[in-house]
This record gives structure tokens, C-alpha cells and sequence, in this order.
């Protein structure tokens, strides 16, 4: 700590050193060094002697089903149970990791901000994220699911209702199958690698030959690996994004390419009441919509911006948020197959805004461990699904 005793750094932070520190910044402090203290008390609290006979052969005996640890008497066979079990009881992290994790999912903090505050690695933290992430996108699609005693949805458009798409990357991260790439996508799987780099690729992979045996495969393969098309195209992922006047949000990832009919039913269908008025861009798919749900519908052509004294701006808006949300680089792009848990803690914290900061870590802690047991999610089994997107015949859905 450059010289610093750590009695200094106390001394330094009561002096004013906090003065420095934003209220966010303050919160987190208090929320983490409380985390902390409940994990030195625990620690203390660890026995020495049985609590019926007095014997120090006692030894440690695991955990109960709700995570509390657990002592073992080797002189009266008796098992007793001490300490406190922190949120996820059932998965070692400490109470402040536990915490960490918490705090990072309501800022939204990278994986390598997340390792660093958990300290954890960046694929433990990654694992932890996508968990807790994962019952936000269980949760959320039982929300969406909940039909009321008439059959209706609960959750519906009321009033002006803007809709309009958003598209991210294909993106396959952390699949290792070369000839998926080569062969299914035609493209190589890192986007900035140099020719001999490719065909070392190709080499390494047994694949060369096979390339080779294709007239100008691997000139193709280098052009799609390259152009990387900012324009809509099978290379892109289609969100459907619709906000009404009340503020309620779906964001939900519909397919590659550019949005067709089906996929905006099948998202859509539904959740309209009478009184909706459905505010699009001049895309072909939402007058099939209006009319197929019966809705009203203005359609504002993208030179004019207004139309009737309405506009895009709402929608236009949350896409900006997401574009903030979602990571710039290439090498941390989300993979396409956790889109759905980035949207749903997306959606999480669009509900959440504007609460102070203590109030929102309380509100994701408390639903993420009353969730816990309910959804008890499995990492392994999270990475096995199926895309949830329609593929278009592309790829597999189980090209994971």
C-alpha cells in the first residue's frame, strides 16, 4: 500500500479520505465492510469444544441442506451446527463475495471488474454471473407467462406503445468447434487474425486440405471473417424492443437477420390491450401485427422523426441504454446464447431506476436468494440450451 501501515490508511480514511468517495461509491463501502464483519464473527464463531460433552475431538462434518456448517464429536458421536450460511449457501462464496456479486450485477460491472471485487477469477465470477442473471431471465419469463382468470396475459401494452428492433452481433464465444465456423458460419472464429494466423488455424484443425480442396474457400472465409456487417444481416441478432406510455418494458431476442412476421407474433401476440396505439418506424412486419391484434397503428417514416405529435423517442431512448449496457469490445461481446439473461437484467434495472442505491442492492439481494431454491439454477445446463432465437436455418438451435 506504497509504505502505508494500515493504521495510516484508517487514520487517512476518518481524516476525510472519504469525503473523496461519491454517495454510490459510500454505499458500497458500508454494504461491503458489513459483508466483511459478518465473515470475521463467522470465522470466530467457529467452535473449539462439543457443546454436549465438552470434548475438543470434534472435527468438521460439512454442511446442512440450507448451508450451515456443521461439527462432528469423535467422543459422544454427537453433530451440532454453528455459525450463520450467507445467501447462496449452497456455493462457496463468502458472505462479502456473495455481496460483491450482488453490487456488481445492479452497476453492471464487467467480469474483470466483478473478479477483482469478488475475488474470484474471471471465469468463477463469469459462472456466478450468468447464475444469478439466469433466475432474473426465469423469473422474468414466468412474469411474462402469468395469465389472469380470463386468459389474458398480466403483462400488457396500455396506450401509446413504441416498438422498434435492436440488433447486436452473432456472436459464438466460447464455442470450440472449428468446423462450425469453417463450414456452417464460413467464417474464421477470431475476427482479428492475420492470414497466416488462419491457416495455422486451418492446420492445427486437420482442416486445411478441405479448405484448400474448395476453389477460393479460404479467400471467402477471410472476406466473411473480415467485412464484419454493421448492416442487418444473418451476422446479427434481432431484439425486439417495445416500451408503453406506463414505462413497461419487453426486450426479447427473436431471431438472425432482419425481423419477419412470425417472430414479432410470437413475442407480440397478446399483449395489446383495446386501447393501444402502436407507434412503429416504417418496417413491413408491424402493420401485419396491427392488424392481426386488432390494434391501432401509426407509422412515422425515419426522415420525418414525428408524426401526429408523436415519435420513437422512448424506444430510441432504451436503445441507447442498451447500447451503454452491453460491452464495446469485440473480445468481451456477450455470447448470443446468454442474451436472454443480459436482457432480463437489463430489464431489472430499467424497473429500478432512479431508487437509491442501498434500495436496489437490497431489492436484487432479496430476489435473488428468495429465488434460489425455486429456480436452482445449474451452470452446466444453462451453457447446454438450445438458442431460443429463430435461426432461420442457418445453424442448428442446438449450435451452442
Amino acid at each position: 500500500m506504497g509504505g502505508l501501515t494500515m493504521a495510516d490508511f484508517f487514520s487517512e480514511a476518518m481524516g476525510g479520505g472519504l469525503k473523496s468517495l461519491s454517495p454510490e461509491q459510500l454505499e458500497e463501502l458500508l454494504l461491503r465492510a458489513s459483508a466483511m464483519r459478518e465473515d470475521q464473527l463467522r470465522l470466530i464463531d467457529n467452535p473449539t469444544a462439543c457443546k454436549f460433552c465438552g470434548s475438543t475431538a470434534i472435527v468438521k462434518y460439512g454442511k446442512t441442506t440450507g448451508g450451515i456448517p456443521r461439527m462432528h464429536c469423535k467422543d459422544c458421536n454427537a453433530t451440532f451446527t454453528y455459525g450463520q450460511a450467507h445467501e447462496f449457501a449452497n456455493k462457496p462464496l463468502s458472505k462479502d463475495a456473495a455481496t460483491a456479486l450482488v453490487i456488481g450485477l445492479v452497476e453492471n460491472k464487467s467480469i474483470r471488474e466483478l473478479a477483482d471485487t469478488m475475488g474470484v477469477c474471471e471465469s468463477t465470477a463469469h459462472r456466478y454471473k450468468i447464475l444469478m442473471m439466469d433466475i432474473l431471465a426465469q423469473r422474468l419469463a414466468d412474469d411474462l407467462s402469468e395469465k389472469d382468470k380470463d386468459g389474458n396475459f398480466v403483462f400488457n401494452f396500455n396506450g401509446d406503445t413504441q416498438l422498434d428492433e435492436y440488433y447486436t452481433h452473432l456472436s459464438f464465444k466460447g464455442k470450440r468447434d472449428p468446423e462450425f465456423f469453417i463450414f456452417v458460419l464460413e467464417r474464421f472464429p477470431n475476427h482479428h487474425s492475420s492470414r497466416e494466423e488462419r491457416k495455422e488455424y486451418l492446420i492445427k484443425n486437420g482442416l486445411l486440405s478441405r479448405v484448400e480442396a474448395i476453389p477460393g474457400y479460404f479467400d471467402l472465409l477471410c472476406e466473411n471473417t473480415d467485412k464484419r456487417s454493421k448492416g442487418i444481416s444473418m451476422d446479427q441478432v434481432c431484439t425486439l424492443v417495445g416500451v408503453d406510455e406506463h414505462g413497461q418494458l419487453l426486450v426479447d431476442a427473436v431471431s438472425v437477420g432482419g425481423l419477419e412476421s412470425e417472430d414479432a407474433l410470437e413475442s407480440l401476440t397478446g399483449r395489446f390491450n383495446s386501447n393501444v396505439l402502436m407507434i412503429t418506424d416504417s418496417h413491413g412486419t408491424y402493420p401485419f401485427v396491427a392488424e392481426m391484434e386488432n390494434v391501432k397503428h401509426l407509422q412515422i417514416d425515419a426522415s420525418k422523426h414525428v408524426k401526429g405529435g408523436r415519435s420513437l423517442s422512448a424506444v430510441n431512448s432504451i436503445h441507447s441504454e442498451m447500447e451503454k449496457f452491453m460491452p464495446k469490445s469485440e473480445e468481451r461481446e456477450v455470447a448470443t446464447k446468454y442474451l436472454p439473461q443480459y436482457w432480463a437484467l437489463f430489464i431489472w434495472r430499467w424497473q429500478h431506476k432512479g431508487e437509491l442505491f442501498s434500495t436496489r442492492v437490497e431489492a436484487m439481494r432479496k430476489l435473488l436468494v428468495e429465488e434460489w431454491e425455486r429456480y436452482n439454477p445449474d451452470y452446466d445446463e444453462i451453457k447446454r440450451r438450445p438458442f431460443t432465437i429463430n435461426t432461420k436455418g442457418r445453424f442448428k438451435n442446438t449450435d451452442v
